[in-house]
C-alpha cells in the first residue's frame, strides 16, 4: 500500500453539517476526480470517493492538492 494513509470517511450526516463552502469544496474535487478516472454519474465508486475526499476534510488537511490526493487515494489510482 505503498505511502496511502488511512483517513476518516465523513458519512453523509456529517457532510450536510458543513456550509456549503466546505460542501462545495468537496463535491468540486469529488467530482473532478471521478470524472478524470471514468466513474459515471451514479456510480457508487464517486460516492466512495467524496466520502474520502470528505474524510481529508474531517482531518483538516483541506489545500487543494490534499483533497485531490485523498480522491485519487479512494480511486485507488
Amino acid at each position: 500500500m505503498g505511502n496511502a494513509r488511512i483517513l476518516p470517511f465523513m458519512t453523509e450526516a456529517d457532510f450536510f453539517a458543513l456550509d456549503s463552502d466546505a460542501r462545495d469544496a468537496i463535491l468540486s474535487v469529488a467530482d473532478a476526480v471521478s470524472t478524470t478516472v471514468g466513474y459515471a454519474a451514479g456510480d457508487a465508486r464517486r460516492a466512495a470517493v467524496k466520502a474520502h475526499v470528505g474524510g481529508s476534510w474531517k482531518q483538516g488537511r483541506r489545500l487543494p492538492l490534499e483533497l485531490v490526493s485523498a480522491g485519487f487515494d479512494a480511486a485507488c489510482v
